[in-house]
């Protein structure tokens, strides 16, 4: 069976977008940000780890269409542009600041797997539902597994939260052939676009950049999107995805 690849959509829907269009500046740091000539910016995470140190120099294409297809590349950089430029892309129709924990029915018995700590949606959902994570290190708490164990228990789940770096790091076409419930991504990786979710229905939960000046700075000085988002410079917006 052919495993759906959420990328390869992507790219084609934000090229319908990007016909004619150019970006007027490319910024990497720990995350990448591409401005298009309109003004609309796009981040990505940058994955540090796997960028190698002695690749040669090449310069970000100013064409969005080229921009969107680095989204395809496995060079962490080359990747984030890409994703950075379908997120300066999307349409952002319909979209609303509420979070998306609160689009969504949950009680003791929702099992819920979340992939990654990612550490304000633990404090949101201990206690209150069947939770399990899945990370690539230890954590001593008991609902914390191995990123190995999502492939027995990720269909279990009612919802499955991921973020937007799956999509950078191509994790997300799995992710979406694991899940059997409702499907979420968050972060301001994540691509505001219905197909990020590979047919399921869910919620997009990204960003958009409310203060240029403020993010360059801070991408500049090597800032994360935590400290963007504590000074409103980016702003959290979320699409549900029925």
């Amino acid at each position: 069976m052919m495993t759906l690849n959420v990328v390869k959509v992507l790219v084609e829907e934000a090229l319908r977008r990007a016909r004619g269009r150019r970006l007027k500046r490319v910024l990497v740091g720990r995350y990448a940000l591409v401005v298009l000539d309109d003004g609309r910016a796009g981040l990505a995470y940058v994955d540090w780890d796997w960028v190698k140190p002695f690749r040669p120099y090449e310069s970000p294409p100013l064409d969005a269409e080229e921009a969107v297809e680095l989204a395809l590349s496995y060079d962490p950089v080359k990747a984030a542009i890409g994703v950075a430029t379908i997120n300066a892309l999307a349409p952002m129709d319909g979209v609303t600041e509420k979070d998306p924990l609160d689009l969504l029915s949950l009680s003791g018995e929702t099992r819920v797997g979340l992939i990654g700590y990612i550490r304000g949606y633990v404090r949101r959902l201990q206690g209150k539902v069947r939770l399990f994570v899945f990370e690539f290190k230890p954590y001593e708490e008991d609902f914390v597994y191995p990123w190995y164990a999502e492939e027995e228990m990720l269909p279990e789940m009612d919802i499955v939260i991921a973020t937007g770096v799956t999509v950078v790091n191509k994790t997300i076409n799995r992710v979406v052939e694991l899940t059997r419930g409702d499907l979420v991504l968050v972060g301001p990786s994540t691509p505001m676009w219905p197909a990020a979710l590979g047919g399921h229905r869910g919620a997009l939960g990204g960003s958009v950049v409310s203060d240029l000046d403020a993010v360059v700075r801070m991408i500049e000085l090597g800032y994360g999107a935590d400290q963007m988002l504590r000074s409103r410079a980016l702003r959290k917006v979320t699409l549900w995805v029925p």
